[in-house]
């Protein structure tokens, strides 16, 4: 009967949850258990956190015991091995007579005029976390076996206790920190109830819509929402509360009648045990005004620029410059890729440039070329990076038209290849072609020829007609060999009225097919220049790649072997050919 008064009373001590008195009742708890029990002191342990020290945290002594709670404020488990494994193994340690205990044991006791002790583990956060002990100083005490067990119901209440203060703490400690948290956001947070009735809203907020935390607590959300119709803004509500609906975008009106555009997220949660949304809201208005300048630049730029959604690269607004210099409508583009299109040339440079966005996230001045509706190539200097809006990810494309640039320089450039008379190849360029010819041979063994020509008795026609009659003379003549030729075939001027013609993959004996039917084509062709009819023949020269050992060959030794051929037939009464016989 007393062991069940001692338990109510602990219970009754303990309805109440509050953490402010959580000590108070811990002390009290103890005195309840020691008056009850009349044993010298009553105490509890609890470990530290790494469980390999723990501290004396409460006391209760009876009438003439010294208090030792000073003495244990760091106590190592590894001087009373026996204890933590006795509490570990068999959930329980206790004797009447501590002089039959291990000798780690004893020497801690015995210093206390401990006789008799009871220890039950304290199980805290689902584990063992420290004890309560009973001592008994004065005499040798009999444990019962009720008083075991009201002990360790007891050890088990201390222990729901700790378990409640801890949690509760916990709750305490992270509404503190969440609302500290919040308060540090630049951002809007407001937390609302099932109804939409603000329970809470952080410092942005209340300084931002000009109302005080009071005020805002006893306002509904929708009382600075700017929607139109209180029933729209009651649906879009529930849809955010189901979760249908994670975010959306509104104006907020401030208490002086500002406008605020604010993009929302939501997600439901608990705040002090009921049901709430929880929701951040974000001010947009530097972003909607850098939107309207983008957009300005955007579509008054004479740079070709178009805007891609990064998930499939779709088109999603291309600007007026895109649109005129293309040649495609609006919405032709809009919906579209590029590849749907057919708009890139080089589809393998083009990709290596989108590998390289995903990479760094942007690229510069990579040049292009850009197919027009109506099949005309504009050569364009692309610029691109990763831009960010409403949460989605897009590329955005400035293309800057260099088509004249180019045609210019690639005109340039074919000027300076080009013999100026005859617009067949110079002999710089030629030998430039034969390098390469010659390295290919090398590693790949494919072969190539060379035929030098030179028209018969030229000086006779400069002196007979005039140089400008020979002029025309070399131009037909060129139209006449190139009429022969096929694209495995070059055609250069080697130098006044000497031809050289470079044919790849073609033997000297397949070039000196050609050449003699160019030969007898030339024998019998009369060429009309200013009334004068004029009939000429040639010489030449004809040597391969072949004619060399690869390991002491070169391009001018290939072209001297077919020029001394050249020689030989000029000396031995023109008009004919001469190959190489090696």
């Amino acid at each position: 009967m007393k062991s069940l008064q001692m338990l109510s009373k602990i219970a009754l001590l303990n309805i109440n949850n509050n953490n402010s008195n959580f000590e108070y009742k811990i002390n009290e708890t103890l005195k309840i258990i020691g008056e009850h029990t009349n044993v010298s002191r009553v105490y509890i342990f609890l470990n530290k956190e790494n469980s390999t020290l723990t501290r004396n945290q409460f006391e209760w002594c009876n009438d003439g015991i010294n208090a030792q709670i000073d003495n244990f404020q760091q106590l190592d488990y590894q001087i009373i091995p026996s204890l933590k494994k006795a509490l570990e193994t068999d959930g329980k340690f206790f004797t009447d007579n501590i002089k039959e205990l291990p000798q780690d044991i004893i020497n801690i006791l015995s210093s206390q005029q401990i006789k008799s002790i009871i220890i039950f583990p304290l199980i805290i956060n689902n584990q063992i976390n420290g004890f309560i002990g009973l001592d008994e100083c004065k005499k040798k005490r009999n444990w019962s076996k009720n008083e075991l067990d009201i002990i360790a119901t007891i050890s088990g209440l201390i222990s729901n206790l700790y378990n409640n203060y801890y949690y509760s703490k916990k709750i305490e400690d992270d509404k503190n920190y969440f609302e500290n948290f919040f308060n540090t956001i630049t951002d809007y947070i407001i937390i609302c109830d099932i109804k939409g009735d603000i329970v809470y809203a952080n410092k942005a907020t209340i300084l931002n819509l000009e109302y005080s935390i009071d005020e805002l607590v006893n306002m509904n959300i929708f009382n600075f929402l700017n929607l139109e119709y209180e029933d729209k803004a009651l649906r879009i509500y529930k849809l955010m509360f189901n979760g249908k609906l994670k975010s959306n975008s509104f104006n907020f009106y401030s208490k002086s009648g500002k406008i605020i555009p604010v993009e929302t997220r939501v997600w439901r949660g608990n705040w002090n045990g009921a049901d709430c949304l929880f929701g951040i809201a974000k001010d947009v208005s530097k972003e909607k005004e850098a939107l309207q300048k983008f957009t300005k630049v955007f579509q008054n730029n004479p740079a070709l620029m178009a805007l891609s959604d990064m998930s499939d690269m779709r088109f999603v607004d291309v600007n007026t410059s895109f649109v005129e210099k293309l040649g495609y409508s609006y919405n032709e583009l809009v919906g579209k890729t590029s590849e749907e299109l057919n708009l890139f040339i080089n589809l393998e440079k083009q990709k290596a440039t989108g590998a390289q966005l995903s990479k760094n996230g942007s690229f510069k001045n990579i040049e292009l070329k850009v197919r027009c509706k109506d099949g005309s190539i504009l050569y364009g200097l692309f610029s691109g990076e990763i831009i960010e809006s409403d949460s989605k990810k897009y590329f955005l494309t400035v293309m800057i038209d260099i088509t004249d640039k180019r045609i210019i320089e690639l005109k340039f450039k074919e000027q300076s290849i080009r013999d100026s008379l005859t617009n067949i190849y110079n002999r710089r360029y030629i030998y430039k072609k034969l390098e390469d010819y010659l390295s290919q041979y090398i590693k790949t063994g494919n072969y190539f020829s060379i035929a030098i020509l030179d028209i018969d008795f030229f000086k006779k026609i400069n002196d007979t007609y005039g140089h400008i009659v020979g002029d025309h003379i070399l131009i037909e003549f060129t139209k006449l060999l190139s009429s022969f030729l096929d694209n495995n075939d070059f055609l250069g001027r080697y130098g006044g009225e000497e031809f050289i013609i470079v044919s790849y993959n073609k033997t000297k004996y397949q070039a000196n097919d050609i050449l003699c039917k160019i030969l007898k084509a030339t024998r019998n062709y009369i060429f009309h220049i200013n009334d004068y009819n004029i009939n000429f023949t040639f010489s030449a020269g004809i040597s391969d790649s072949m004619c060399i050992d690869k390991k002491n060959t070169s391009v001018e030794k290939i072209i001297n072997i077919a020029d001394e051929k050249l020689y030989v037939a000029k000396k031995t009464g023109r008009n004919k050919i001469i190959i190489n016989k090696q």
